[in-house]
């Protein structure tokens, strides 16, 4: 619907798992070389944990996608909520087998499978989504296919992927010691949030329109934990509402509105107390940003952002991070997306710097040579000149202190 509007190609904040718009923050980059390191081995468990929205699934098909060919079959289970029977099922499925027989017949298909693979010199990959669902007897289900072997050689890999109870599972299961690599992935910090939602735009089009200011971003950030589904639900959303509005900017009012309507329709009462804390840690920010700068533009925008925002009571929780995107007023927004960056006085000072340096220099040594007539002796000339050193201190004092209060005014 709003696509149009803002003239993209598509919708850049979808909540579906996209690994063609994968980001590769510091903990995703991370979470890829464990991986391949594990893969690599061609052995084991790969065990990748993160809250619910991380990004676990679009990392791991970002990287199926790349190793998955003729040298790599690859198996995806997304409905973990089985007992061991059921599980064998679903793996014989997951790599187009027939599912029927007894738990033997499905075992001895499963090998039959693995056995032939490895004799075409292809491995075998089991991504299993949603771990932390799985039952200890199908854990130790898992376990027994990774006893498969032919020769030397491991004939199944298995990547499990689970929220952060998964890891509690497996400490406490025999699986554990066949485990080759894990890594937990981290929420994004508030300049990877900005460097996602800037990716997301530009993978569709983006030109500019909207535009973020950098305190909106910081918001953002806050309210959604670094989480990136939330950031991408929230963003949905913000874009449909500015498309409503016929808004082509997005400040901290546009944000607290939109989220407190998420969360009224959801019933989110933790998340309305939560977004509460956040907007007012942000508008601290802000205002403290502003009081700090003593050469700041008025503080309208802010008070503007102030009167607007009405939530229900704080409660400490979120906001921390977001503070580092208020480092200047929310009119200049040093750290927002699309909107014009007021360098323009910092290249005017530069300018007025070389100028009056040269004034400094050149003036007094040009005053000097107007005081002699051309073909003179030269040793006259300075020795004349020496009587008027002081003078030219002066001169040059002068000109040091205009040069300091132009810059003050250029800011």
């Amino acid at each position: 619907m709003y696509e149009k509007f803002y003239g993209l190609q598509a919708k850049p904040f979808r909540l579906s798992p996209e690994p063609r718009c994968f980001f590769t923050s510091a903990t995703h980059n991370s979470a890829l070389a464990y991986l391949r390191y594990g893969l690599y081995q061609g052995e084991g468990f790969i065990v990748v944990t993160g809250a619910a929205g991380t990004g676990k699934t679009t990392l791991v098909r970002t990287l199926s996608g790349k190793v998955a060919g003729r040298q790599r079959v690859v198996g995806e289970l997304v409905n973990t909520q089985l007992q061991a029977n059921d599980l064998l099922r679903a793996i014989a499925g997951a790599f187009q087998l027939a599912q029927r027989g007894t738990k033997s017949d499905l075992i001895n298909r499963l090998y039959g499978f693995l056995l032939g693979r490895a004799q075409k010199d292809q491995r075998v990959l089991l991504v299993v989504d949603e771990a932390h669902n799985l039952p200890p007897s199908s854990f130790e289900e898992l376990r027994m296919l990774s006893n498969f072997q032919h020769g030397a050689r491991s004939l199944l890999q298995c990547i499990l992927l689970g929220q952060p109870p998964l890891r509690d599972v497996l400490a406490h299961s025999a699986l554990q010691q066949r485990v080759i690599a894990t890594h937990h992935l981290e929420p994004l910090l508030p300049e990877e949030t900005r460097g996602y939602i800037l990716h997301r735009l530009r993978y569709v089009g983006w030109r500019g329109d909207p535009s973020f200011s950098g305190a909106a971003i910081g918001l953002i950030h806050g309210l959604s934990h670094g989480i990136p589904r939330r950031i991408n639900a929230l963003c949905d959303r913000l874009l449909l509402f500015g498309c409503l509005e016929e808004r082509h900017e997005f400040d901290v009012a546009a944000v607290a509105r939109v989220h407190a309507e998420w969360v009224t329709e959801a019933g989110l009462e933790h998340d309305a107390a939560d977004a509460d804390a956040c907007i007012d840690e942000n508008l601290g920010a802000l205002g403290a940003a502003q009081a700090a700068m003593p050469n700041a533009r008025s503080s309208a925008p802010f008070q503007a952002d102030q009167e607007t925002v009405s939530l229900p009571p704080p409660s400490a929780a979120v906001a921390d991070a977001s503070a580092s995107f208020a480092q200047s007023p929310e009119g200049d927004a040093p750290d927002g997306l699309g909107a014009p960056r007021s360098f323009m006085r910092s290249l005017v000072g530069m300018a007025v710097i070389v100028v009056v340096a040269l004034l400094i220099w050149v003036w007094p040594i040009s005053g000097i040579l107007d005081r002699h007539a051309v073909g003179a002796p030269l040793l006259p000339a300075v020795t004349g000149s020496v009587a008027t050193m002081d003078s030219v201190r002066v001169d040059r004092l002068r000109s040091a202190n205009i040069a300091i209060a132009t810059i003050n005014l250029c800011g």
